[in-house]
């Protein structure tokens, strides 16, 4: 725990969510459900910021959210031990490599102590697992065994109702470690009270949070208030290369870090293409910052291909009999399914592989660091670890270690340190860097689409807003009219403030095929500029309608 912890990335820039939890954690109501997938997380971070308020800590939430990670990442690598060595009965030596190398993994590194919900449901996940493969060692008539079944039901629930895609391994691959005849009670007690904690849970969420009287179809629309952040393209053969060309680089980032690619241009087109709807500034920002650092990983990286090379050697054509036996069985379908799902769903996702991990690290546990260990060549496995941690901790962590390389930061430099809970920030086609606003600055954000910059600047120059029908976007601040923030702002005294994005075209589009983008730098012709900064533009003000 102490060592990620003192490891924790400084820069926040490459992860999605951390910055709208930690605010949800520090400010939202606990009966604010807007989020079912993560409902009892968001829950959990809440009480424990307020909890630590009862105490008299004066820490924040993202501090509070990072530490209860740490603590979960710790006991995930220690439960991953007992699994390997305990439940599937391989060596102690196999486990402790094992166990470093999924703590090793740049994925899982990253985020051992960060604000976000995937390291806390690994713990649970993992703790599910390993209750049921027990379940499969006691006698047939043991009570015991039915009451851990339950214990295993009452957790998978909770789990689901904490990060709801926990249902995928939970309740479509584990029930298979109890489906023969002398375990089918004990399947159908696991099956009955998970399902129970489930419904239940998502009930009183419902109760708490949705404004319409309950039916089934209100339900659903609970559930699904975030689905529409899902967009699944139509299946075609160039769908599934182009996901499994988008995975492949997702998983193997999360094991072998590649923040250190961004600083090289050919490698950022390239990304750019097979990630078109994702945007790299971040990344890139950060990577072409850290100086000689983009160059050592180009060592360890070759060191860690020659490793691997030599243990494939080794290994030859590897066996598999292993999977014969249900604990291995049901990990492969946990692989499988849950990678399925990703690969669908999110393929290019580095966040959402990670929950891959620990399946793909155990089945690597029985396909390769064992038999090396029983063939005497377990010098090449620890071997691995060992470069695997290098290269992670050069040419991942190392290059987000820094605060003042993270882009946000840099960007709204001047609203972080200056700005008043009068003012109010526009920013316009990155949520990211709103969401992170809203965190690091006093002020109010409003997030609106880039293509709404004409028709604002055309009505704040009119000095008119009365027919500015522009509304924030965002979770949780959708739908407010834009022209009485800016006119709240005023009236308060406050200043309204732009930063350089909004005055630029947005990615993909030319200039010459929007001219109503000049309306924006005629808007700018008249702001205050109070801040520059030549990589990522100015800060500009408007304290007063112009007309």
């Amino acid at each position: 725990m102490a060592f990620y912890l003192l490891t924790a990335a400084g820069n926040i820039s490459e992860t999605d969510d951390v910055y709208a939890f930690a605010y949800r954690a520090e400010n939202f109501p606990l009966d604010y459900l807007s989020d079912p997938r993560l409902m009892l997380y968001h829950i959990s971070m809440r009480l424990l910021f307020l909890a630590s308020g009862l105490l008299g800590w004066d820490v924040s939430a993202l501090v509070l959210m990072r530490g209860f990670s740490a603590v979960c990442a710790a006991a995930s690598l220690l439960l991953l031990m007992r699994i390997v060595f305990v439940d599937l009965k391989l060596s102690a030596a196999t486990a402790v490599v094992s166990a470093a190398v999924l703590g090793c993994s740049y994925g899982f590194w990253r985020y051992a102590a960060e604000a976000e919900v995937y390291v806390p449901a690994i713990f649970l996940i993992l703790l599910v697992f390993h209750g049921l493969v027990r379940i499969t060692s006691g006698a047939r008539d043991d009570a015991s065994g039915l009451f851990l079944s339950a214990g295993c039901g009452v957790i998978s629930g909770i789990t689901v109702l904490f990060y709801q895609p926990s249902v995928i391994p939970l309740f479509f691959a584990f029930p298979f470690l109890l489906l023969y005849r002398a375990r089918l009670f004990h399947l159908g007690v696991y099956g009955v009270i998970g399902g129970a904690v489930v419904i239940s849970g998502y009930l009183l969420g419902f109760f708490a949070f949705w404004p319409e009287p309950f039916s089934l179809a209100a339900f659903e629309a609970f559930l699904s208030q975030r689905s529409s952040e899902f967009i699944v393209p139509t299946f075609s053969l160039k769908t599934l290369v182009v996901s499994m060309i988008r995975s492949a680089f997702a998983i193997g980032h999360d094991l072998v870090s590649m923040n250190w690619v961004f600083a090289f241009d050919p490698v950022i087109a390239l990304i750019q293409q097979a990630f078109s709807y994702h945007i790299i500034d971040e990344e890139v920002f950060s990577a072409r910052r850290a100086g000689f650092l983009v160059y050592l990983p180009i060592v360890t990286v070759v060191a860690l291909a020659t490793v691997s090379l030599r243990i494939l050697v080794v290994l030859g054509i590897p066996s598999i009999t292993f999977l014969k036996q249900r604990p291995f069985l049901v990990i492969f379908l946990w692989t499988a399914i849950n990678g399925a799902i990703v690969g669908r769903l999110n393929p290019g996702g580095l966040e959402a592989w990670i929950m891959v991990f620990p399946p793909l690290i155990l089945l690597f546990a029985a396909l390769v660091v064992e038999p090396c260990m029983r063939m005497g060549r377990g010098a090449w496995v620890v071997a691995f670890a060992v470069v695997l941690s290098l290269h992670n901790a050069v040419g991942g962590m190392a290059l987000v270690r820094d605060p003042a390389h993270e882009y946000a930061r840099v960007v709204g430099a001047w609203v972080i340190d200056e700005a008043k809970s009068e003012d109010l920030v526009i920013v316009t086609g990155d949520a990211s860097l709103g969401e992170s606003l809203r965190y690091l600055s006093a002020a109010q954000v409003a997030f609106v689409g880039e293509f709404q910059a004409p028709v604002i600047s055309a009505r704040l120059l009119d000095g008119d807003l009365s027919d500015l029908a522009t509304r924030t976007k965002g979770r949780d601040f959708d739908g407010v009219p834009l022209h009485e923030l800016i006119e709240t702002t005023w009236r308060a005294d406050g200043r309204v403030i732009f930063l350089e994005r909004f005055f630029e075209v947005p990615r993909g589009f030319k200039r010459e095929n929007w001219p109503e983008f000049e309306l924006t730098s005629v808007l700018r012709a008249q702001l205050e500029q109070v801040h520059d900064n030549p990589d990522v533009g100015g800060t500009y003000l408007l304290s007063e309608p112009l007309q």
